[in-house]
Formats: structure tokens, C-alpha cells, sequence
């Protein structure tokens, strides 16, 4: 029975971690391209027209849509409801 209980947390955890590097997977490179844009530099990459700031902002907006239907693709969909601690 300890086993039992052992092998459902293990699972549970698995879980965890299987979500948690989705997310971190689809954050991470636009946490970093935020971070370039958010520095103190005089010259700023899309400083120089707005177009840039707007090719900017649709890449960011794109790479989240494809990483969050890669990962759907994949059937590695969040399934958050699973995630519940209600034991």
C-alpha cells in the first residue's frame, strides 16, 4: 500500500514538472527579448521607427501562439484541473 501511495505521488510530481516546463518554455525567450528591450541604452533596437516596434511585439505575439500550439500538437496540453491537491 506505501508503494501505492509512493508511485501516485511520484506521478503527481511528474506532472508538476511536465507543466512547469511548458511554461518555462514558452517564457523564457520572451522573458529575455524583454529584458534586451528593457535596458537603459541610448540606442534601442526598436527605437528607430515604429515598424520595428511593431515587428517587435507580432514576433513576441507569434512565438507564444506557435510554442502554445506545439505543445498542443504534441498532446502535452496544460491540464491544470489535474493539478488540484485536493487529497
Amino acid at each position: 500500500m506505501h508503494e501505492l501511495y509512493n508511485s501516485e505521488q511520484t506521478n503527481r510530481a511528474n506532472h508538476v514538472m511536465k507543466v512547469l516546463t511548458i511554461v518555462s518554455a514558452i517564457f523564457i525567450p520572451l522573458t529575455f527579448i524583454v529584458g534586451v528591450y528593457g535596458t537603459n541604452f541610448d540606442i534601442l533596437p526598436a527605437a528607430a521607427s515604429p515598424a520595428r516596434l511593431f515587428f517587435y511585439v507580432g514576433y513576441n505575439d507569434c512565438y507564444c501562439h506557435f510554442a502554445t500550439s506545439l505543445f498542443q500538437t504534441k498532446k502535452m496540453a496544460l491540464k491544470l484541473e489535474t493539478l488540484s491537491v485536493s487529497d
